[in-house]
């Protein structure tokens, strides 16, 4: 059990008047008051009124099923915080009028998908915090509807018990047990008058378990589900803290846990200089505003958290056009009396967990800076593909080598894939892109790598002229070989080296360098060009000599069930080992305006 700062409990007895959720009747007129004063906050406030205003004449959120999921229930999630903050800072009751339709639309749906308890706790936040901020627009039915929706659809079919035993995410690992203990416990604290023992329950509930999920984030706040999925459970483990916060004056220490609060900095780390995200796991690499940066920044007192952000929201870009949905709580948690300060975020970065990761860099604040991350860990792992040992390569602006990322899920579970098994046998290997042959890694006999296996990292040097870092993987390949290690190492001209060494078992191996790219490729004798976006990166095979190269066109899918991939080249370098031999790679990639340089003596055993 986590030790309180206060007991939350006897508190629900006590609450005061809405709004007390997320925000106090103080926060909304000090908010009120920012948005006309700070630039950061304007240009927030003014993306969701845009949006607001766009939701004015639109039909309300048609609730259909996709598969197992209601995804509808998030956009009808977003259009409420949406809406209702604009009522608040505006005082104009047809944003008020329309988010109630769309609270009561969400309310009167007859369940909110128990099976994929997601979606019920998605739907308990939403009306929570719509209740809550719009409290006095409701009239006393509105508000027992939507009470009755809460504790109907929501919390009582959270303590259901089947096969004799509690529901699964209650005890879970991932994400799941962030989402749903923090969607449940906003709609519980919102309307705690109503049934202060059932809101007793969830809190007190929530509290014991979020540990599990958490600790995830330990050591060092690498979140091994990657970085989109960082967004997921750690925006909800946030709206549960604040829920706790904001309503009954206590975090009850659950931002205390081992890296949860230096995982922001992984985020950072994670971010590519072309300001991308490293989409390694059920992944993209699509960089969007990320408003649980702004809790961060104000938690910790950096500025620096939101840099990227910030300016992604005043350059107009995009990512930052308001399809977040939390994008209101950015502007609630957005402190512009932060102190301006610098702090040197380090070029080399090494986390340990449970798919541990090093990050080396050339330089911060420069879109064509030399990026090159390396994965270890597990396929097993929450949302985990066969991508250990797994490389990502940006240069001059370009990702030369990428990760394919995530499937859409429905499409492979509508084709009758069982995508959430993780045995070494499971069909979720078959998929492109999330077995082995789509991601850049060392293989053997084209064979998988061993589900249940963990590979660490032996070796990491951030100082010096030559940062570099070794990864053990001969737990991930014990059924092929009887050791392997993969290298990397920076530098001075900007060049990278790859070396990978290994020692076949009692039979012989084929081993095999594999690279994905998007750039348009050439090989001869010992060299591969990439061309990309008027920039060229040279890959020099240096050890072996001879070595087979085959490069594929991917675009097409591998199997009828596999996404499209269009652009995408495969680059295979492969040499064959006899029993009990030693064999290695060794693969320099430069780009061709380098300067030349000795390389290095590396040794990686």
């Amino acid at each position: 059990m986590i030790p309180l700062q206060s007991a939350p409990s006897a508190s629900l007895a006590d609450l005061p008047a809405h709004p007390y959720l997320f925000a106090s009747p103080a926060d909304w007129d000090q908010l009120r008051h920012r948005v006309t004063a700070d630039p950061v906050s304007d240009r927030l406030f003014a993306t969701i009124r845009a949006n607001a205003d766009a939701l004015l004449d639109s039909p309300l959120m048609a609730l259909v099923k996709e598969g197992r999921r209601l995804l509808p229930i998030r956009s009808s999630q977003g259009r409420i915080f949406f809406l209702a903050m604009t009522a608040r800072l505006t005082e104009d009751p047809r944003y008020a009028r329309r988010a109630i339709d769309e609270m009561l639309h969400l309310a009167a749906a007859p369940d909110w998908n128990p099976s994929h308890f997601l979606d019920a706790a998605e739907a308990a936040l939403a009306l929570g915090t719509g209740y809550d901020w719009l409290h006095e627009n409701l009239t006393p039915a509105e508000r027992t509807l939507i009470e009755d929706a809460i504790i109907s659809k929501a919390l009582i079919p959270s303590f259901a018990i089947l096969d004799g035993k509690p529901l699964w995410w209650i005890t879970t690992h991932n994400n799941w047990n962030q989402v749903c203990h923090g969607g449940l416990t906003a709609g519980a604290v919102a309307i705690a008058r109503r049934d202060p023992e059932l809101a007793r329950r969830v809190v007190d509930r929530a509290i014991a378990n979020l540990h599990l999920s958490a600790a995830a984030y330990g050591p060092d706040g690498s979140y091994p589900e990657g970085p989109s999925y960082w967004g997921y459970g750690t925006t909800f483990h946030v709206l549960l803290i604040e829920a706790l916060r904001t309503a009954l004056g206590t975090t009850a220490a659950l931002d205390a846990f081992p890296g949860f609060l230096a995982s922001a900095d992984y985020i950072q780390q994670v971010t590519t200089p072309a300001g991308c995200f490293y989409a390694y796991s059920d992944n993209t690499d699509q960089r969007q505003l990320t408003p649980a940066l702004f809790w961060f920044a104000r938690r910790l007192g950096r500025p620096d958290l939101t840099r990227t952000d910030i300016g992604l929201l005043l350059d107009g870009n995009p990512a930052s056009d308001g399809t977040d949905r939390f994008l209101p709580f950015a502007l609630l948690w957005h402190l512009p009396t932060l102190p301006v300060k610098t702090r040197a975020a380090p070029l080399n970065w090494f986390s340990r967990g449970l798919n541990p990761l090093v990050i080396h860099r050339s330089a911060w604040d420069d879109p064509h800076a030399v990026y090159l991350a390396l994965k270890g860990g597990s396929p097993s792992v929450s949302h985990g593909h066969m991508d250990v040992g797994s490389f990502l390569l940006e240069t001059d602006g370009v990702t030369w080598a990428v990760d394919t990322g995530m499937q859409n899920y429905h499409s492979l579970e509508s084709a009758g894939i069982d995508l959430w098994s993780h045995k070494q046998d499971a069909q979720r290997w078959q998929v492109f892109r999330l077995g082995p042959e789509s991601h850049n890694i060392l293989r053997f006999d084209d064979g998988r790598q061993l589900a249940q296996a963990h590979a660490d990292f032996v070796r990491f040097e951030g100082s010096g002229p030559h940062p570099c870092s070794v990864l053990d993987l001969s737990a991930i390949y014990a059924d092929k070989v009887s050791s392997a290690r993969r290298g990397i190492m920076m530098l001075e001209n900007r060049a990278i080296l790859f070396h990978d060494e290994w020692l076949a078992g009692d039979r012989p191996t084929r081993a095999t360098w594999q690279m994905l790219t998007h750039a348009e490729v050439d090989a001869g004798d010992g060299w591969i060009r990439l061309d990309q976006d008027g920039k060229s990166l040279i890959l020099k095979i240096l050890e072996p000599e001879g070595s087979r190269v085959v490069i594929s066109d991917m675009s097409a899918p591998v199997r009828p069930y596999d996404a499209e991939n269009p652009g995408l080249k495969r680059i295979q370098i492969s040499q064959s080992t006899g029993a009990r031999m030693h064999g290695r790679f060794r693969i320099l990639a430069t780009p061709p305006s380098a300067q030349p340089a000795t390389i290095p003596d590396f040794p990686i055993h």
